[in-house]
């Protein structure tokens, strides 16, 4: 009878989950510092829209977490999580085709499309990567993938924002 291999230790089974969940923070804490700057320096709308544009994607994260768990339980949560990742990229691009679009307006609209569908691949990210880490680590150690979760979660955020000003500062809102 052959022994059986050891189990990999619970942080290495979920380190693909927290990088992913880190990465799609970051992605969020990015542009934090820089869209009031873009929306109200550079485009010229006032405070309320500001807010109205970092507002966005909270709004559409919360229209389509269920969407995205139902996607997470139908296709699996590690598939829902990476989708998540390529809903951000696209999300990212439509930052950047905003700026390329001369009337204010319409590259108002261009930005919030691409809140919108940051908001949507949070809601992917997060469902999923909470699904696929319970799944990995099982219930017993819930609370634990919760945690480790959360700690990318608010590190990428305390991270992107001033790493966001600092790119801007040298490259400007594109990068």
């Amino acid at each position: 009878m052959s022994a059986r291999p050891a189990a990999a230790p619970l942080w290495r089974e979920l380190a693909p989950v927290c990088l992913i969940v880190f990465l799609e923070f970051l992605a969020m804490g990015l542009p934090l510092s820089v869209l009031p700057m873009r929306v109200h320096g550079a485009l010229g709308f006032g405070t309320f829209i500001v807010g109205l544009v970092i507002g966005f994607q909270s709004w559409s994260t919360l229209l389509t977490r269920h969407v995205a768990g139902t996607q997470a339980d139908r296709r699996g949560p590690r598939r829902a999580a990476i989708s998540g990742l390529a809903v951000s990229v696209l999300a990212g691009a439509l930052y950047v085709a905003s700026t390329f679009v001369p009337n204010a307006t319409a590259s108002l609209l261009v930005l919030l499309a691409g809140r919108a569908l940051l908001g949507f691949g949070e809601s992917l990210v997060i469902t999923g990567a909470l699904a696929w880490g319970v799944a990995l680590a099982g219930r017993p150690r819930t609370g634990v993938v919760m945690a480790w979760v959360g700690i990318m979660m608010y590190g990428a955020l305390a991270a992107g924002a001033p790493l966001g000003s600092s790119v801007e500062a040298r490259v400007g809102f594109v990068g």
